[in-house]
């Protein structure tokens, strides 16, 4: 749980020896060959048979125990001690492994006191140059296409409207930090994927630990689309400006990566629901596929 130690016993990271342990799980989810480079496969071999000390059957170190069943005990351990921890982790590996990838982007949002329907999108993402490229599956909305490419510091997305205003205009160009945006989005495509939503969670976090009002726990492994997911729940208080009351993160256990991320409000409405299915990763996806011309808009 994250709610007392806080208080009473200061720092996680000097308890459990954080540092440490982000090391090996990061080698043991390199040879779990999934969401790593495979360019880290002679250096997890080394350091996996250096953790292979003859200790007791059942321990982690074990020769017994495999390097998956060492890396998913690690996992388990930084949810249910350090959940900060453990989302940093994530985003180092993340920053570490992922180059692009395609996925299902299932939204919700609450906009103006009204949840909306849920939105199925096809995205192709790019982490070098930022790139973005949504479809609408059923539009439902005002759009059914946005690109955007964050490059030379680049504020610009292209939208595709639907109905009338599709018929009069093809493309709109939009800032995406005009106010207007977030009227109808609570997050901007500059705000898109799995990097740049663990920055926002730990920040957030990060703000109430200082301030003394973080208080998370562990709910242990829940299925998403299938696929099993440590998850974790994120509670604070709504009068000190926080941007829900409660946040639950559904933290693949093979990708660590947050496939499915809730937030709620203190009467337990949801603020918004984010799933991400169907991911492929590191496809060597090109500067040209987020081209204006690739995705029949005007640039």
């Amino acid at each position: 749980m994250w709610q007392k130690p806080y208080r009473q016993r200061g720092n996680w990271c000097s308890r459990i020896g954080l540092g440490a342990i982000i090391g090996i799980v990061l080698i043991l989810l390199a040879a779990s060959n999934r969401c790593v480079d495979l360019s880290y496969h002679n250096q997890v071999l080394a350091a996996a048979n250096s953790l292979n000390s003859p200790n007791s059957p059942n321990s982690p170190n074990s020769p017994s125990y495999s390097q998956e069943a060492k890396m998913q005990a690690e996992l388990e351990r930084l949810a249910r001690e350090d959940p900060l921890g453990l989302l940093k982790l994530a985003l180092k590996n993340y920053q570490n492994a992922v180059r692009d990838y395609i996925c299902t982007f299932i939204k919700q949002e609450r906009i103006d006191g009204h949840l909306n329907e849920e939105e199925k999108i096809r995205v192709c993402f790019k982490e070098a140059p930022f790139s973005v490229m949504m479809s609408w599956c059923e539009p439902k909305g005002l759009v059914d296409k946005v690109l955007y490419v964050d490059k030379d510091n680049n504020s610009i997305m292209l939208v595709r409207p639907t109905g009338l205003a599709g018929m009069l205009v093809h493309t709109v160009r939009r800032d995406v930090h005009d106010p207007k945006v977030k009227k109808i989005t609570l997050r901007t495509p500059a705000q898109f994927g799995f990097g740049r939503s663990l920055q926002d969670i730990i920040a957030v976090c990060e703000q109430a630990q200082q301030n003394g009002d973080l208080v998370s726990d562990y709910l242990g492994i829940k299925k998403v689309d299938g696929r099993d997911c440590l998850v974790l729940v994120r509670k604070l208080p709504m009068d000190k400006g926080y941007p829900a009351a409660k946040l639950v993160v559904y933290l693949d256990k093979d990708y660590l990566l947050p496939t499915r991320v809730e937030s709620y409000d203190a009467a337990g409405n949801r603020f918004s629901l984010y799933m991400y299915l169907d991911v492929r990763f590191n496809l060597g996806l090109t500067d040209e596929l987020f081209s204006p011309q690739a995705n029949g808009m005007d640039g």
